[in-house]
């Protein structure tokens, strides 16, 4: 038998020549060889692998049965929605039930909006909801904007980061009026006072992907805010907003006291005086 180090090498090689060494290792009695032989699998990246994981699904240990639910993501195994939506569903680790959210959404499982849904808004574990959230953002479920909006309002603060990343990918395909428009638009700025900062920079990199009339305003007042990385978000958004009007404030920042937001700006800065090139029409493009 291959000892752990050595499986570990051949693991990281890549090679589907070494693939009988990792099934063996599969069967064998201690737990870190069969989570370290299911990776390996995974790093293969052939889907029609992912059988051999699935021996694996109800491991009694909890590192395998992690291992195996990324792993179906990584082999990009598609035909994993079962065993991913069963473990989603009744794995008592919350761990597995995260890895099994991540990879129904790295998948693009559809058929396991449901069991998203259900987690997102129920799931003891914050981790759990945060990934559920993500993973539907990734599906492109519209359906669950309701809920992902209040998540928005979830006392975990990477429950409503996963909340704001998914209304962000969401948004754009959205089938929605303007006052829905309007509402998630809403929901999103009340994100702006948010007392977690990464919520805060989540909220305005969602403002200005989704084309709010009034990211300009946040971005600029964002460029003040205590945390140098909802400043740094800030100076990002502005660029790439194009924002000629933002020069004066981004000149007043210039000399941020944190080294990088002062970076961040400074390109910002430097972007906007750029000259642009013009079409023989006589319009910049």
């Amino acid at each position: 038998m291959t000892d752990i180090e050595s499986l570990r090498r051949l693991g990281l090689a890549r090679q589907e020549a070494n693939l009988p060494e990792f099934l063996t290792a599969l069967e064998h009695p201690e737990a870190a060889y069969r989570a370290l032989a299911a990776r390996a699998v995974s790093w293969l990246r052939r889907p029609h692998l992912g059988r051999h994981l699935r021996r694996l699904v109800d491991d009694p240990d909890e590192d395998v049965r992690v291992a195996v639910a990324a792993g179906f993501a990584v082999l990009k195994d598609t035909s994993a929605g079962p065993p991913l939506i069963q473990a989603l569903g009744a794995d008592p680790a919350s761990s597995v039930r995260s890895a099994a959210a991540r990879s129904l959404g790295w998948l693009r499982l559809d058929a396991g909006a449901s069991a998203l849904i259900r987690h997102l808004t129920t799931d003891g574990s914050a981790d759990v909801r945060a990934q559920a959230a993500r993973a539907l953002g990734r599906l492109r479920w519209q359906p669950a904007i309701g809920e992902l909006l209040s998540a928005l309002s979830d006392p975990a603060p990477i429950v409503r980061q996963g909340a704001i990343s998914a209304i962000g990918d969401l948004f754009i395909s959205l089938q929605s009026d303007d006052a829905t428009d309007d509402s998630i638009l809403n929901t999103l700025r009340a994100r702006l006072s948010d007392s977690d900062p990464e919520t805060r920079a989540l909220a305005l990199r969602a403002l200005t992907t989704c084309g709010a009339n009034d990211a300009l305003d946040h971005a600029l007042a964002c460029l003040a805010d205590p945390n140098p990385g909802v400043r740094i978000t800030a100076a990002v958004a502005l660029r790439r907003l194009d924002a000629q009007a933002a020069l004066p404030a981004l000149r007043t920042h210039a000399g941020d006291s944190h080294p990088e937001v002062a970076q961040q700006i400074r390109q910002t800065i430097q972007a906007l005086e750029s000259p642009r090139s013009v079409t023989g029409d006589g319009k910049g493009q």
